[in-house]
């Protein structure tokens, strides 16, 4: 490079883009962890509570996230290997990694979300236990047959080729592994409202929902067995008019401190869930 030019950045990709639409993500998230207190608390399942609000991004926090890991039915060991598919800021890899006793790796195509992720597991201790790298949900960057289980949460509709995803998926399971998937499903009352949490318009480059019977038959094509299904869109809707609440009489922690138009995606998803534009479901399912 010659003295003078610039240098041609990358462009960065559409879904890294809406989540961390820059310039500093962490310091809003490391401001709220301070706020809270965590580290005035002893017990390690206290902490991950106290701080699920701060690092579990989906609808239903560590609500749904625990009612995923009961369906999945973990036996708690050691010698478990587990994979958080785009893992965010790893509340989830870090919740199954206390939880069940397994060693957990988290992937996501944002970096500022992998260095964060990182940053708290450290604070936490759990740095033995989870790891998070950056990497494409549709082209995993670990070996076949890696990992015991694999979770990913609320993930799918940023994911544009879904073959690619489950495919992605079922070659770093080894036979006979769990996959826990909490999903955003099409409903039966239109199309989506937005913006919404996953995205700002609807674009096709950010945004896909499939139905239910399309997203089973798109993970059966990839060789994923459905063992396991419950719709949560109750527990989803209470949780976001809980949010609608707190929003409207403000408070310091919360996704609205790092995420733009936080207050229009959760009257949206209101609306979304209520008039059955979209659906959560947690689906379980076995490599064949």
């Amino acid at each position: 490079m010659r003295e003078g030019e610039r240098a041609v950045q990358p462009k960065r990709h559409d879904v890294a883009a809406h989540w961390d639409p820059g310039p500093d993500m962490a310091g809003p998230i490391y401001a709220m962890l301070n706020t809270s207190g965590v580290d005035a608390i002893d017990e390690l399942g206290e902490k991950l509570k106290h701080i699920a609000e701060i690092d579990h991004f989906h609808g239903g926090s560590d609500e749904t996230t625990e009612i995923l890991r009961l369906m999945m039915n973990i036996p708690p060991s050691y010698d478990l290997h587990g994979l958080d598919v785009g893992c965010g800021v790893g509340g989830p890899m870090r919740w199954f990694a206390h939880k069940t006793g397994a060693k957990m790796e988290g992937v996501d195509i944002t970096s500022d979300f992998v260095a964060i992720a990182n940053g708290i597991s450290n604070r936490l201790g759990m740095q033995g236990a989870c790891t998070a790298q950056e990497g494409d949900a549709t082209n995993l960057p670990y070996p076949g047959a890696s990992f015991d289980f694999a979770t990913m949460m609320a993930v799918s509709p940023n994911v544009i080729d879904r073959p690619k995803l489950y495919q992605s998926i079922e070659r770093v399971i080894k036979p006979g592994g769990i996959i826990g998937m909490l999903d955003l499903t099409q409903g039966a009352g239109g199309p989506p409202i937005f913006p919404a949490p996953w995205s700002i318009d609807g674009s096709p480059k950010t945004s896909l929902l499939l139905t239910h019977e399309d997203t089973v038959a798109e993970a059966g094509k990839a060789g994923l067995t459905l063992s396991d299904t419950r719709n949560i869109t109750p527990e989803v809707l209470r949780w976001f008019q809980k949010e609608q609440k707190e929003l409207k009489v403000g408070r310091r922690v919360g996704r609205e401190q790092y995420l733009g138009r936080y207050q229009e995606m959760v009257d949206n998803q209101i609306r979304n869930l209520s008039e059955d534009r979209v659906r959560f479901e947690c689906l379980v399912f076995r490599k064949q």
